[in-house]
């Protein structure tokens, strides 16, 4: 498979937003952190997935992404 193979499976969403912060799809980046954070949490590794969670949040806000700025923030207040 090729990286962009991997990368879109959905398997490694920190690479995928890594990629996609590369060629500057942010809202692709944002999307992949927040599935990032969401496997990091259910992992049990809060550490790990607070960095990819403020990144998201930081692309949903400045794309006025309210849905997803409402999710990411309840995702933080579940594993709270």
């Amino acid at each position: 498979q090729t990286a962009w193979v991997r990368i879109r499976s959905g398997r490694e969403p920190a690479r995928a937003a890594e990629t996609y912060a590369r060629i500057g799809s942010r809202p692709d980046e944002a999307m992949a952190r927040l599935s990032a954070a969401r496997a990091a949490l259910d992992a049990g590794h809060r550490k790990e997935a607070e960095p990819e969670l403020a990144s998201a949040l930081d692309g949903f806000h400045q794309m006025r992404a309210k849905r997803y700025i409402r999710e990411a923030e309840a995702l933080l207040a579940i594993h709270a």
